[in-house]
């Protein structure tokens, strides 16, 4: 059920991204795409959480268990949001007790990722 799902939505956010970095496309346009790409982003997080809790009631939800920097998970989350933030004029900081030190956990990358 989760391909037929997130199969039309990934179709949408693809080439929604592909219209996005058309340099000819007016502006009325671009904004239009930055909706639909806002939008879609959101509508495929919140598949993701239902899908994630479907299987947790089914019993069926694996962890991958295994050691990763989460300063480096840290990194690309401020990465991906950095953008929307500045379109919103607000402020991003992320502190980390040693810049550029690696903290190594143990846990499910992906999960953390997608939180």
């Amino acid at each position: 059920m989760s391909h037929e799902i997130r199969t039309p939505m990934n179709a949408i956010l693809g080439y929604s991204q592909i219209l996005a970095r058309e340099p000819t496309l007016h502006p009325f346009h671009r904004d239009a795409v930055a909706t639909i790409l806002h939008s879609g982003d959101h509508l495929l997080h919140l598949i993701n959480e239902i899908l994630d809790l479907s299987k947790i009631d089914a019993g069926r939800m694996e962890l991958s268990l295994s050691e990763f920097d989460l300063t480096a998970t840290l990194r690309d989350l401020e990465g991906m949001f950095q953008q929307r933030c500045e379109e919103k004029q607000l402020g991003l900081r992320l502190e980390l007790p040693v810049p550029d030190h690696p903290i190594m956990v143990r846990g499910d990358e992906a999960s953390c990722a997608r939180s």
